[in-house]
C-alpha cells in the first residue's frame, strides 16, 4: 500500500476482475518547470475523451491516517482543452498548498473518466466503526455520476448494502456478485482484508477500480465483535430454520417473518428496541394477549404461540400465526390450511404488502365487498363449495360480534372502554400526580 497513484499502478497488471481506468502520474516539480510540455503529453496520451484530474498527495492514504476528501478532484475535463487541463491541475496542486507546503512525493493523477455509469460508490471490507465482518457498500445507482457518495452530496448517496463476508454465495444480484468477486481478488492481491475502495460500474457491468486505501479505524475496533456476531448469526439461523418448519396445531406449512405486519413492532417499539421495551411489548400484547383477544372474538388462534419473535435484538411478527388468527373458528381445517399457505405465498411474492396484510393479502372479516375480495385474495385456491363455507363462517362470526353480548362482541368492548374511562376520571380527580418526580422517589426511599 503506497500512495494513491503508486497503488493503482501496481495493481494494473495484478488484478483481472476490476479494471483500472488508464492513468498518468504527474510529477508536480517537473510540471512546474515545463507546464506546457506536460499538458501536451497528457493531450497526446488521452485523445478526444473526458478525463479526471485527481489528487495523489503524499499524506493522503496512510496505513494509520487518511486524508480522504481533503484534496481536490476535478471531473469532466475535456482532453483536447489545454486551458482546462492546466486549470484543473493547478486547482489540485493548490488544494495541497492550502493545507501545507508541497511534499516530495506529492503527485497528480490524470485518468480516463468512467462515463455513463450504472452504479458508483465506496465499499468497506469491514464495518468502518466496529470492524464487524461485513462488506459495507455505499452506492448510487440513479444519478449516473461517480462522486455522489464520496462527496456526501445529492439525493442518491444514501443507499447502503451490508453483505456478510462469508455470504457472498447467497447474493442474487449480478452486479453485486461481480463487485464482491472483484473485491475479494483485490484483497488477495493486496494481502489485506481491511480496504476502503472507490468503484464505478460501466454500462456493461464492468467494475472499475478508482482508488483503494487502507481502513484506518482499525485501532478503535473491538476484536471480539466478529466472533460475537458470527455466534449470534448461527443462533438466528438455527432458530429461523426451525421456525419455518411445519408446527403442530398451526395451519400452514411454513411462514414469513416481518417487522410491520399485524401488531407492527417497528412502529410501536422501533426496529432495534431496548430489551425493556421488547419485554413489555411481549408481556402486554404479543405473548398471549393478542391470541386471547382474537379467540374471544371468534377467531382461530393457535395456543401457546407468541406472535412476535426477536432475532439478534430485532422484533419480527410470525405472519403464519397472523393468518391463522384471521380465520373464523368455524372454518374447516382443510380450508384453513389452504388459505394460510396461499396468503404466506402471496406475501412472499409481494413483500411490499408487509404493512397491509389485513387488507391486501388476507380476508379478516365479512364485508359488503367480500365477493370482490374472494376473487382477488383467494382466487381458485378454494373450491366453490369451500368459498361458500368460508363466507358463511365469516358472516356468522361478524353477526355475533355486532349483535351478540359475548366477551368479544362490540357491546362488550364498549362496556370495557366505559370502565376504563371511569377509572381514568377517578385517577384524574384524585389529586394524585401523573408523574413521579426524583424528589418523590428519594422521599419514598
Amino acid at each position: 500500500m503506497g500512495s494513491k497513484v503508486k497503488t493503482l499502478q501496481y495493481l494494473v497488471p495484478c488484478i483481472h476482475k476490476f479494471k483500472v481506468p488508464d492513468l498518468l502520474s504527474l510529477d508536480i516539480s517537473a510540471y512546474r518547470e515545463e507546464p506546457l510540455a506536460h499538458v501536451n503529453k497528457i493531450m497526446q496520451k488521452f485523445v478526444d475523451c473526458i478525463i479526471v484530474i485527481r489528487s495523489s498527495a503524499a499524506d493522503e492514504d496512510g496505513q494509520k491516517k487518511s486524508s480522504a476528501g481533503e484534496y481536490k478532484t476535478v471531473l469532466n475535463v475535456p482532453s483536447n482543452s489545454q486551458e482546462k487541463i492546466t486549470k484543473a491541475i493547478d486547482n489540485v496542486i493548490f488544494s495541497y498548498e492550502k493545507k501545507r507546503p508541497l511534499l516530495l512525493d506529492d503527485r497528480v493523477i490524470i485518468q480516463v473518466m468512467v462515463e455513463n455509469t450504472t452504479m458508483s460508490g465506496v465499499i468497506f471490507t469491514h464495518d468502518l466503526n466496529t470492524g464487524a465482518p461485513y462488506y459495507v457498500i455505499n452506492y448510487d445507482d440513479q444519478s449516473g455520476l461517480t462522486d455522489t457518495v464520496t462527496s456526501g452530496g445529492g439525493e442518491y448517496a444514501n443507499r447502503t448494502l451490508y453483505v456478510h463476508r462469508d455470504s457472498i454465495d447467497k447474493l442474487r444480484s449480478e452486479r453485486f456478485i461481480k463487485l464482491l468477486q472483484a473485491v475479494q481478488e483485490l484483497e488477495r492481491v493486496m494481502e489485506s482484508q481491511f480496504l476502503d475502495i472507490e468503484f464505478a460500474f460501466g454500462q456493461d457491468l464492468t467494475p472499475y477500480l478508482l482508488q483503494v486505501r487502507a481502513i484506518t479505524t482499525q485501532p478503535n475496533w473491538n476484536r471480539a465483535v466478529s466472533k460475537q456476531i458470527d455466534t449470534s448469526l448461527r443462533g438466528v439461523q438455527a432458530f429461523v430454520t426451525e421456525r419455518f418448519k411445519k408446527i403442530s396445531g398451526v395451519y400452514g406449512k411454513s411462514t414469513l417473518l416481518g417487522q410491520m405486519p399485524d401488531w407492527n413492532p417497528v412502529e410501536m417499539i422501533g426496529r432495534a428496541p431496548r430489551a425493556l421495551a421488547t419485554s413489555i411489548y411481549q408481556i402486554l400484547i404479543t405473548d398471549h394477549v393478542w391470541s386471547s383477544a382474537r379467540s374471544m372474538m371468534g377467531y382461530s388462534t393457535p395456543t401457546g404461540q407468541p406472535l412476535m419473535v426477536t432475532l439478534a435484538g430485532q422484533p419480527f411478527i410470525d405472519t403464519r400465526l397472523s393468518f391463522n388468527s384471521y380465520l373464523p373458528q368455524a372454518v374447516s381445517p382443510v380450508i384453513a390450511e389452504k388459505l394460510v399457505n396461499h396468503w404466506v405465498n402471496q406475501l412472499k411474492s409481494s413483500p411490499e404488502l408487509h404493512d397491509k396484510v389485513e387488507f391486501e393479502v388476507a380476508i379478516t372479516t365479512y364485508s359488503f365487498d367480500i365477493d370482490e375480495k374472494m376473487e382477488r385474495l383467494v382466487g381458485d385456491v378454494l373450491t366453490d363449495g369451500e368459498k361458500v363455507e368460508f363466507k358463511e363462517a365469516h358472516l356468522e362470526q361478524t353477526r355475533e360480534l355486532i349483535k351478540g353480548n359475548g366477551s368479544g362482541s362490540i357491546n362488550s368492548a364498549l362496556d370495557k372502554i366505559n370502565i376504563l374511562n371511569i377509572k381514568q376520571n377517578e385517577v384524574s380527580n384524585s389529586g394524585l400526580s401523573n408523574n413521579i418526580t426524583p424528589q418523590q422517589i428519594k422521599t419514598t426511599i
